[in-house]
């Protein structure tokens, strides 16, 4: 879905309004994608709410700043462990 006003954000509204039902797993590997700054729906905030809303079963987000090359390692270590056969859980 896009916003009228749109500036290349993702934002928590718009999220809710997908159906992630089938994914067993969502990441979003950026700094802070957890933190909420946007209030919606009684007062629930962020990506993370709006992920479990559209139904995702299980998020992988981060609550603090991370540098890039940080970022990269996490990631290809962890899809590597997962192209092994390892488990997220």
């Amino acid at each position: 879905m896009k916003r009228d006003d749109d500036d290349n954000r993702l934002y928590g509204m718009e999220i809710m309004n997908w159906d992630l039902s089938d994914l067993d797993l969502l990441v979003l590997s950026a700094c802070e994608t957890a933190r909420g700054e946007e209030t919606f729906v009684g007062g629930l905030r962020g990506l993370p709410t709006a992920i479990n809303i559209a139904g995702a079963k299980r998020s992988l987000l981060t609550l603090w700043p991370v540098d890039d090359a940080g970022t990269a390692a996490f990631m290809t270590g962890f899809y590597g462990q997962l192209a092994s056969g390892q488990t997220y859980s």
